[in-house]
Order: structure tokens, then C-alpha cells, then sequence
């Protein structure tokens, strides 16, 4: 599931794709594994998951705007999680 560094050079801003700004994103796709088991090798405890269908932010194509601040993937919609959140604690 690990990749290599995505690069993507950037126009604009995710609220302003018009916006005068030049920039470079470097990220890396991370399992949902990976993150978890991280956070227990880490002596975390897992106390809350969840899943989100839709993304907050309209950062990716074809997403279209279902409710005020929840976009979701055109002709996918709730197919698939588009976020998620964990919260941990440390153990003591």
C-alpha cells in the first residue's frame, strides 16, 4: 500500500484555485494499517475511529458540494470513507 513521494507542483489554494500562489506538495499514501499500527507501537490506546464519506475541504476532482461543507465524489457517492479520525491516548 506504501508508495513512493507524490510531488505535484500547485496553482492557487484549495479554497482559490485562481489564486496567485505557485507551490510544490510532497506527500505519501499511508494504509489505514500503517497509521493504526503505528499508534500502537507507539504504546498508544485506540479510543475513538470514524469513518466520513465525504471531505470537508474541495481538494479533489469531480467532488461536487452535497451539503454545505461536505463534498463527495460524483457518481461514488457514500461508496467509500473519503476521511477518517482516530483518537488515542498514551498508555500510562
Amino acid at each position: 500500500m506504501e508508495s513512493e513521494a507524490i510531488v505535484e507542483e500547485l496553482e492557487g489554494t484549495y479554497t482559490d484555485s485562481d489564486a496567485p500562489i505557485k507551490g510544490k506538495s510532497v506527500c505519501w499514501n499511508h494504509g489505514l494499517s500503517t497509521v493504526i499500527n503505528s499508534l500502537i507501537k507507539a504504546g498508544l490506546t485506540l479510543t475513538d475511529f470514524k469513518e466520513y464519506n465525504y471531505s470537508p475541504y474541495d481538494c479533489l476532482e469531480n467532488l461536487v458540494e452535497v451539503q454545505e461543507g461536505k463534498y463527495k465524489i460524483k457518481g461514488l457517492e457514500n461508496k467509500f470513507p473519503l476521511v477518517y479520525s482516530v483518537k488515542a491516548v498514551k498508555n500510562q
